[in-house]
């Protein structure tokens, strides 16, 4: 655990001082360490290399070689690959899902030393519900984001059909697949909040104005709970989708 909140702090220092120019322009992000000016950028820097590296090698040193690859994979990937698609293609959303849900296969991998069906089922929850989540923070910031040079698929796309697609396809897919984990795994109840201060989300700015459907989204993709015995949480997130695209 120690090893990935290392690397997983090194991952956000180093997403900030690379995107430092592009945080300066945006509202929601323009009071951050760097462009507010609280932090130089060579010091973010190097915190971040410290704290990522410090990641990598307490995995490697105390856990095992593979959880520290997967630590590095997700460092490499997230950094090298998805932050730089931001600016290039809409898709960066669902290639980023990828580092974004390997923190829980690296945790299996810790625990069980393969990477077995359930680590993959704990990705896969993961890595679904990530897009229907980043599609509803980029349509609510959308003017911030085209203002920065993002492309996002929400704020490229004018009639929001493909956004509004994709939301409830990647919805209902993650809840037919909470339902296979938790027959796989015998797992009545898991919970796992996601606390989007850590990451930034929310920084004392309002977001833009949208569907109330839009709000309910992302609130409850940002503390909801990934239940895998109900459900409930995956089908209101799926019909709260349904509603938007159909009064959008």
């Amino acid at each position: 655990l120690l090893g990935t909140v290392l690397v997983a702090a090194g991952v956000g220092a180093l997403n900030q001082y690379i995107e430092r120019d592009a945080d300066g322009m945006m509202k929601r992000t323009r009071t951050r360490p760097i462009p507010s000016g609280r932090v130089k950028p060579i010091t973010a820097r190097r915190f971040g290399i410290a704290l990522a590296a410090a990641g990598v090698i307490y995995l490697l040193t105390t856990v095992a070689v593979e959880v520290a690859v997967v630590a590095f994979l997700t460092l490499f990937l997230y950094l090298s690959v998805y932050t730089p698609l931001k600016m290039k293609t809409t898709w960066n959303t669902i290639i980023g899902a990828v580092p974004g849900a390997l923190p829980p296969l690296g945790g299996w991998l810790a625990a069980s030393g393969n990477l077995e069906l359930g680590g993959w089922l704990l990705f896969g929850v993961l890595f679904l519900w990530q897009i229907p989540h980043f599609y509803a923070i980029a349509w609510l910031y959308r003017k911030d984001y085209a203002r920065a040079g993002f492309q996002m698929l929400p704020v490229v796309e004018s009639t929001m059909l493909k956004t509004s697609a994709y939301c409830i396809t990647f919805s209902a897919a993650a809840r037919e697949w909470r339902f296979r984990a938790t027959v796989s795994l015998g797992i009545t109840y898991v919970r796992g909040y996601i606390l989007d201060s850590v990451s930034g989300y929310g920084e004392g700015v309002e977001p833009e104005q949208g569907p109330a459907a839009v709000y309910g989204l992302y609130s409850l993709s940002s503390v909801a709970p990934v239940n895998l015995g109900g459900g409930q949480k995956f089908d209101v997130m799926f019909l709260g989708i349904a509603k938007f695209f159909l009064r959008r």
